[in-house]
């Protein structure tokens, strides 16, 4: 299992007072592994702290991380690894600790990188306070192994009420 909770500044040029745009980031994958995912989510951390943002992310960790110098500040979350995946880690969701380290950040946006135990749990959390929440995937690791809604295919009509 990974360490507990403990927030890392790894950048120096972080900001120095509080901003108004508090991004929490969940993700599968930060620092622990160096994958295409890891590295595009860094460089989007860093994109939005050059634009003024404040970004915590919430994600696996390892004592031996493949990224070192990562952006934003990092919240361990406990995972295990993955069975016949080790590189990979899955997170065992929003403990109480980390809930706490949610709670003192204070985010203004919740953004949900990996559909895994975390992500539904942060988009849980934040549907239940009606705070605002977006959601990408960059990856389709976890099509085969979470179950999904099928997509709506262009030819269904429009439930009831909706507009195109």
């Amino acid at each position: 299992m990974s360490p507990a909770p403990n927030p890392q500044s790894s950048r120096a040029d972080r900001p120095s007072r509080r901003s108004t745009r508090r991004i929490a980031l969940f993700a599968g994958a930060y620092t622990h592994i160096a994958d295409g995912v890891s590295l595009t989510l860094n460089r989007l951390v860093e994109h939005l702290e050059q634009q003024g943002a404040e970004v915590r992310v919430f994600a696996p960790t390892v004592d031996d991380p493949a990224i070192e110098d990562h952006a934003g500040t990092l919240t361990s979350v406990p995972s295990l690894p993955v069975p016949g995946r080790s590189e990979y880690r899955l997170s065992l969701g929003l403990t109480p600790s980390v809930r706490q380290a949610l709670d003192d950040f204070a985010p203004t946006l919740y953004h949900i990188a990996t559909p895994d135990l975390l992500g539904h749990n942060a988009l849980q959390r934040a549907q239940d306070f009606t705070w605002p929440a977006v959601l990408n995937r960059m990856s389709r690791y976890y099509d085969e192994v979470l179950p999904h809604p099928p997509s709506p295919s262009p030819q269904d009509p429009a439930p009831t009420g909706a507009t195109a």
